[in-house]
């Protein structure tokens, strides 16, 4: 008889791991290192924000939106069936993180925190024996991340992965990092509206801003991707995120947990030079829904946003695609 633990049989005991930290009396009997004891293995969780299922080619989306992520389903279990434990951020990342409904966890307000009961029983506590590794450029991820910091063995300072002139902001109100943003984008960025709050450094920062992204923006005709609000200068590029991930999973000791929240395909939908346009009058036409009784206002620009979300979702896949085959080669 062959006893060998795969891949495939190990996938499938950590898809039970979010139901088992729910159940300390079966959590006690039943440690998640001993499912992986005879060898234990690398887990990365890789998440884009506001990726939707019915926009991927895969799930029988007309547009061929993920050709690596399409690749690699060939060699992975799909799941076909899994709903967010809510339609934004908050709710939705901590379910995720702590394997229960936010009724639970209780982190349903927008950049809220779960309850102290989860703070060292999460996703992260399951996997103690590994090395516990994190980032995420959602402010509001950072939130719950900073909550089970004392579970994970390196959170990655989410200004290290941005472009922005205001890291100094970032670094001393790192407590406060969802409201400082707020208040530094008022104080010294120039809104759509043409104004800020502070006549000079809004300037002064506009000009340096310019100067540090300037190489860029011919590889981002519609502006390059945005970690805060439109008008905000904590751009990055998921390029650079990748590149940072790639070499920290290389250096750091084995086996690893790793968990990491990209922003895109999260609005705004600042594509690449290389995917802007691509879908441009390809004839797709969207399914028809019937519309509710009680809706009025139809948005004229719906079709152009998708476009540009699916474009945005090219961006994702290529870099995904770049990654996954980086620490498929390297045997990581």
């Amino acid at each position: 008889m062959n006893n060998r633990f795969s891949r495939r049989d190990f996938l499938k005991l950590t898809s039970l791991i979010p139901l088992g930290l729910t159940a300390n009396p079966l959590l006690r009997l039943a440690n998640p290192g001993n499912l992986y004891h005879a060898e234990k293995k690398n887990i990365l969780i890789i998440v884009f924000d506001a990726f939707s299922a019915y926009n991927i080619s895969m799930h029988g989306y007309k547009r061929e939106t993920a050709p690596n992520i399409t690749r690699l389903a060939e060699r992975a279990l799909v799941y076909h069936n899994h709903f967010a434990g809510g339609n934004f951020t908050t709710p939705g990342t901590a379910s995720l993180l702590t394997g229960v409904l936010p009724w639970t966890h209780r982190a349903f307000n927008p950049g809220g925190q779960v309850s102290d009961s989860f703070i060292a029983h999460n996703l992260f506590s399951a996997f103690k024996n590994h090395y516990r590794i994190s980032y995420s450029h959602n402010t509001w991820v950072n939130i719950l991340l900073n909550q089970f910091r004392n579970e994970i063995d390196e959170l990655i300072p989410r200004e290290n992965l941005l472009l922005g002139s205001n890291k100094f902001i970032h670094k001393l109100f790192r407590k406060d990092d969802d409201v400082v943003s707020v208040s530094w984008n008022r104080l010294a960025n120039v809104s759509a509206e043409g104004y800020a709050y502070s006549l000079f450094l809004s300037h002064i920062n506009e000009y340096i801003q310019d100067k540090k992204t300037d190489g860029l923006k011919s590889l981002f005709p519609r502006g390059i991707p945005n970690a805060g609000s439109i008008d905000s200068d904590d751009t990055f590029l998921l390029e650079q995120a990748v590149d940072y991930i790639k070499s920290r999973l290389t250096a750091i000791p084995q086996p690893f947990f790793g968990y990491f929240h990209f922003l895109p395909p999260h609005d705004p939908y600042r594509s690449t030079s290389e995917f802007t346009g691509v879908f441009q009058n390809d004839g797709f036409t969207p399914i028809d829904k019937p519309m509710d009784i009680f809706y009025t206002r139809v948005n004229q620009g719906l079709e152009k946003k998708r476009t540009e979300y699916d474009e945005f979702i090219l961006y994702c896949d290529k870099e995904f695609g770049r990654l996954f085959e980086y620490l498929d080669s390297s045997g990581i």
